[in-house]
Order: C-alpha cells, then structure tokens, then sequence
C-alpha cells in the first residue's frame, strides 16, 4: 500500500500519457450530451486549451463521467450540469456540479477517507457512496490525486476531481545583448 492507500500495483496498471484536460472533456461531452438531453437538462463544458496531464485517459474519462452521471440522476428536469476544468497550482482539477438537493452529508464525508484497494478493483464496496463515486474516488488515488465533495446547500453538489499536472511547455524567449 501507498500513502494514497492504494496497492501499488493500481499505479503499474494504469495506461498513463501525456493528455490535455480540454481533449478528455471533449470526448465526455460527446457522450454526455445524449444523457443531458434525454433528462431535459443543460450540459455546460469548459476547460482551458493546453491544460497538460499524464492520466489513464480512458479512466479519467470514464470517472468524471460517473460523476456527471450521478449529477444527471440528482438534478431535475430543465436544470444545468455543469463541467469544468483548470490548473491550480501543479493539480489539474476536473469539477462537475448539478442543482439538486445535495449529496447527503455522511457521503461527503466518506470521500475523504482513505481509498482500501488492490490494483484497481476495490476490496470492498463502500455502502452508500456508488458505484461511479467509489470508482471516480479509486481513479484519483491511483493517480496519485484526490476527489472532495461539497454540498451547495439545497442548491446542489459540486464534486472535485484533483489530478497531478504536467509543466507547462517552456516558450521560446528570445535574450538580446546589447
């Protein structure tokens, strides 16, 4: 076990390269917004061009998708799912947010804990916290991230997504002498 609490065999196992947060999130919008439109609700997306990580892509992908399922099931007809991505710090954050009623306050809580896995298949289901979150909760410590929840009083969720970055590409700089 690592200090993220993942067997360090989930490490090895993920396809990781280089990747931009706005390539995964195009991908999820193209299946998301069959999703969103079947529910009657809005998809919002954005991210920054460039935003650089070296993720799984496909896990990445498939885990914000779980959460933007979960806020799909908790929002209600003619509202808005929002996704968004940006840098902070060295940590490349993938948030999903809905307007429902708000994730129950004991699920919030049991984001934080440690993640009890081997590889990457979880020891034990955790009861109450979901599939696509104790899955989405596996993908970010198995990358060496975290996932937070917060409750937006009756006016919804927001589930972060935290990542390790990658440097920004140096820019060319010209140096004169004079």
């Amino acid at each position: 076990m690592n200090e993220h609490g993942t067997d360090d065999r989930a490490l090895k196992s993920l396809n990781r390269e280089a990747t931009t947060a706005d390539s995964l999130l195009a991908e999820l919008t193209t299946a998301a917004m069959p999703l969103c439109r079947d529910a009657g609700q809005v998809l919002l997306v954005e991210a920054p061009e460039g935003l650089a990580l070296l993720a799984d892509r496909r896990r990445v992908r498939d885990a914000v998708m779980h959460l933007v399922r979960n806020a799909v099931q908790a929002n209600p007809r003619g509202r808005t799912v929002r996704v968004r991505a940006w840098g902070q710090g060295d940590v490349v954050v993938f948030e999903v947010s809905d307007e429902g009623v708000g994730m129950p306050r004991d699920v919030v809580k049991r984001l934080a804990a440690p993640v009890l896995a081997v590889g990457l298949h979880l020891i034990a289901s955790e009861p109450g916290l979901g599939e696509g979150l104790a899955f989405a909760k596996l993908i970010a410590a198995a990358h060496g991230g975290h996932i937070r929840a917060y409750r937006r009083g009756e006016a919804g969720t927001m589930v972060r997504l935290g990542l390790p970055g990658l440097p920004a590409a140096p820019t060319d700089v010209a140096v004169h002498n004079d």
